[in-house]
């Protein structure tokens, strides 16, 4: 899928004005947002924080600092150039110079260049798929229910998988193709086969071939178990349990095929926590459902469910939502991190352990991108490339070399090359840019990938392999791309 080929604004009088700065910086929102919410190929979303907004004080009169913006979104395509065919390449063909912008033809040329290089590179890229970690539904995918694997192995043998998403003891995921496939648990219909039968390798869903984003809930076959996923044209499906009403259908009766939620056309990312679900519109706007006995929901309901899609407050900004056992995280356009829900062991983020019902801002700090959360802790990384880690630590999973709780982000070492973050249930994954793998935390089934069952408290780089480009963690296993 491409981004739209015309950007809203086009900057047209070439004079410096804070009605065409303004005109400019949604511009430059509009293609970060389009090619976060549709560039299938790329592994993590382009986060929203352009280095400067504010082009003196709302006037367009300062080259160096649109050229700047330009160059931010170049570099953040390119720095996740292992699922684009090509990176995209500079410099721009009309720098504005003399810090002075005189010229809207050079800047609308600029936009256009950035469109049509995205557009030609992004393209869906395969990857050869592996898991490990605790076997015992055939969630690893590799023909078998039971043991475990504590290295990784490959699943299958052909490199033609873009999406992948590790669930409570289930798995989805999406071929080049754009078929979705499923393995693993199938107690709920979780699978989405029509049937509650558990797979131990990979079975098509359906016939459909217009798959893009896929999701696999955070809990375990009769626990709230349940899966999403997002076509194409913008229309959102989910099927699995359906007790706490998480599917959005307005009953709580168990589905165990795909079913659209609604008739919107506008869905652009969803996450599934434990008996509940959260998504993000192309408009920016977030909702949940389902059980809502933490304030998981953020809607500042008391304890019951929703069974129906539901409105986060009135922000339009939200880019990313991620649902986890009882607590929630998620990310703005504007690189500001926020959390809520259940928050006795810290997991909001917010420096207490008091349960928050409606999001609140983790910090001050502009420059995060989006988590990777799943249980009760968080990994997170911001665009220096450093990580950070909060919430539950019982297994060391935060990776700081204890196993203390903490109640806000806590930096994990030193390095500034991190470039991916999820966390499973206990375990957490780190991606360099590199394309080296490290893990730390729980790892009774071998789900770190390091030969062994030995819980570790802080990061160990998964073997000796520099070409992983995608990992995610599951219940007690995680599956990661070549």
């Amino acid at each position: 899928m491409s981004i739209t080929s015309t950007v809203p604004n086009i900057f047209v009088n070439g004079i410096g004005n804070p009605m065409e700065a303004a005109e400019v910086i949604a511009d430059f929102d509009h293609i970060i947002d389009d090619v976060s919410a549709n560039a299938v190929a790329l592994v993590s979303p382009i986060i929203g924080a352009l280095p400067f907004r504010n082009l003196i004080d709302g006037e367009v009169t300062d080259a160096n600092k649109i050229t700047a913006n330009f160059e931010f979104i170049r570099s953040q395509v390119n720095s996740r150039a292992s699922a684009i065919s090509s990176p995209i390449v500079g410099p721009f063909p009309n720098i504005i110079k003399n810090n002075a912008v005189n010229d809207a033809d050079d800047i609308n040329e600029n936009f256009t260049h950035l469109v049509d290089e995205i557009n030609a590179n992004a393209v869906p890229k395969s990857f050869n798929l592996f898991a490990w970690g605790d076997n015992n539904n055939g969630q690893l995918g590799n023909g078998v229910s039971s043991g475990t694997e504590t290295s990784p192995i490959a699943i299958g043998l052909d490199p033609d998988w873009v999406r992948v998403r590790a669930g409570g003891n289930h798995t989805i995921a999406i071929q080049s193709d754009g078929t979705m496939h499923s393995w693993g648990n199938n107690t709920d219909g979780q699978l989405g086969l029509g049937d509650t039968t558990e797979r131990t390798s990979p079975v098509q869903i359906g016939t459909d071939n217009d798959w893009v984003h896929c999701w696999a809930s955070t809990s375990g076959g009769g626990n709230g178990a349940a899966s999403a996923a997002i076509k194409s044209d913008g229309r959102l499906f989910i099927w699995g349990d359906n007790v706490s009403g998480q599917l959005g259908l307005g009953d709580t009766v168990d589905r165990d095929i795909p079913t659209q939620v609604g008739s919107d056309t506008d869905w652009s990312f969803i996450t599934i926590g434990i008996g509940y679900q959260l998504a993000v519109k192309t408009d920016g706007r977030a909702y949940a459902w389902g059980f809502r006995s933490g304030g998981q929901l953020g809607l500042n309901n008391p304890a019951g469910v929703e069974t129906v899609v539901t409105q986060i407050g009135s922000d339009t900004d939200w880019l990313r939502l991620y649902a986890a056992n009882s607590s929630s995280q998620a990310l703005k356009t504007d690189g500001t991190l926020h959390g809520w829900g259940f928050n006795s062991n810290g997991s909001v983020g917010d420096g207490t352990t008091t349960q928050r019902n409606v999001p609140v801002q983790i910090g001050s700090d502009t420059d995060w991108v989006g988590p990777g959360k799943r249980g009760e802790h968080t990994i997170a990384l911001k665009t220096g490339g450093t990580a950070h880690a909060w919430g539950s630590n019982n297994f060391g999973q935060l990776g700081l070399g204890d196993t203390a709780q903490r109640n806000s982000p806590v930096q994990i070492g030193s390095d500034i090359d991190w470039s991916l973050a999820d966390s499973g249930d206990g375990h957490s994954l780190l991606l360099k840019t590199n394309n080296t793998l490290y893990a730390s935390g729980r790892n009774n089934s071998g789900q770190l990938g390091l030969g062994d069952t030995s819980q570790r408290t802080s990061f160990v780089q998964v073997g000796t392999d520099t070409d992983w480009v995608f990992a995610n963690g599951g219940g007690a296993f995680s599956n990661a791309f070549k």
